[in-house]
């Protein structure tokens, strides 16, 4: 009797830590907004023969730079041999999602694209920290043979701030000797703290924030009819270009938390306790870590908006309602006030973060910090 295969136990998914959970992943969205101006860039100088090796896609956190190296690399591996002058007609990067380039690349099964990325450690249940030596020296397998294809062969670093020292130099030493036919991205929140080295062998390609317009487009798309306009609204307004950004808000309860800081916010000079204590109770357990993190995000995010408001004296840019608060509150602080309150909320969040104080502790000093400013000046 033929024996019967025991079927294979599934092996659990590993995470990815470039992918917003519950979201598509950068590899597989075909479309991208808000970027025509870098996306012709990019294509005129593959067009024209002369690309660079080395791309450093620079700009905010979550504004669509892995997405462009994606729609960049499915464009090169698309169109990688071949008369280039035949491609004269082409106006954008775009790839269908059914053309097998994109399947391929959507199925991390191309193996002419290697992805570098922080990876995940399957002891501890959590990504590593950096992307490491070990991660960066994997492109020797790639650079070792020729295109299986017979094109270009890419590289893409997400992100290149993520790199420690060794992995860095590593990197260096492929970038001033590239080998023929190899594409980088190497996308970068803050490129200005990469190696000065590896900036000047990189042609640098910035990106820029989305338009409030654009980051609504984009997150509707994402979210459909199961989020409210309203929610949405706010959530581009305060992902400050990055609909990356949005989308946490909106998935993580943030929206809520802005809507009951600015609440609270509301009772200054005259600190609601209760209020208070009721926000804090929400917000400070440890199992409520990434809503604490929204909350010290959004609250220097909003003292911020008031520097620059009371400083320019322009509150058009903010809703109506959260604009007669800021109002209110500014008649009683100058921008220079608002300005010390940030440098001390934002020392004091540091130091909590650091010596792991209490959170619940660490958000009344925030508001009690607020109020003591607020009286002195009224006082003064």
């Amino acid at each position: 009797m033929a024996r019967v295969a025991k079927a294979a136990k599934a092996e659990p998914e590993i995470p990815e830590s470039d992918r917003l959970e519950g979201f598509p992943h950068p590899r597989e969205t075909t479309d991208l907004v808000g970027h025509e101006a870098a996306e012709r860039q990019f294509l005129e100088s593959y067009l024209g023969g002369k690309t660079h090796h080395a791309w450093i896609l620079g700009g905010p956190k979550g504004i669509g730079k892995a997405t462009f190296a994606y729609r960049a690399t499915r464009f090169v591996l698309k169109y990688s041999t071949g008369d280039l002058g035949a491609l004269g007609g082409i106006e954008d990067l775009y790839v269908p999602p059914e053309d097998p380039v994109s399947h391929r690349i959507a199925a991390r099964s191309h193996s002419d694209l290697l992805v570098l990325t922080r990876p995940w450690d399957s002891k501890t249940k959590k990504f590593k920290t950096i992307v490491s030596l070990e991660e960066v020296r994997r492109t020797a397998k790639l650079f070792r043979h020729t295109a299986g294809e017979g094109g270009w062969r890419i590289c893409i670093v997400d992100s290149a701030d993520e790199m420690n020292a060794n992995a860095a130099n590593a990197l260096l030493k492929t970038l001033e000797e590239p080998p023929q036919k190899v594409l980088f991205f190497l996308v970068s929140h803050i490129p200005g703290r990469l190696l000065p080295t590896i900036r000047s062998r990189c042609r640098r390609l910035d990106l820029s924030p989305l338009s409030m317009n654009d980051c609504t487009k984009v997150m509707k798309g994402l979210l459909g009819d199961g989020q409210s306009a309203d929610d949405i609204a706010v959530a581009a307004r305060l992902g400050d270009g990055s609909v990356g950004q949005g989308l946490k808000l909106l998935e993580g309860g943030g929206i809520a938390i802005y809507r009951q800081m600015l609440a609270l916010l509301g009772t200054l000079p005259n600190l609601d306790v209760k209020r208070l204590n009721q926000f804090a109770d929400k917000i400070a357990p440890r199992t409520a870590a990434a809503e604490y993190d929204l909350f010290c995000d959004l609250i220097l995010k909003w003292i911020a908006r008031m520097v620059r408001s009371v400083s320019t004296d322009d509150f058009a840019s903010v809703p109506q309602s959260e604009a007669d608060l800021m109002i209110r509150l500014a008649n009683r602080h100058s921008a220079a006030h608002w300005a010390e309150a940030w440098d001390k909320i934002n020392r004091s969040l540091m130091r909590a973060n650091a010596l792991n104080l209490d959170r619940k502790q660490t958000i009344a000093v925030v508001f009690f910090e607020l109020e003591q400013t607020l009286k002195a000046a009224q006082a003064a």
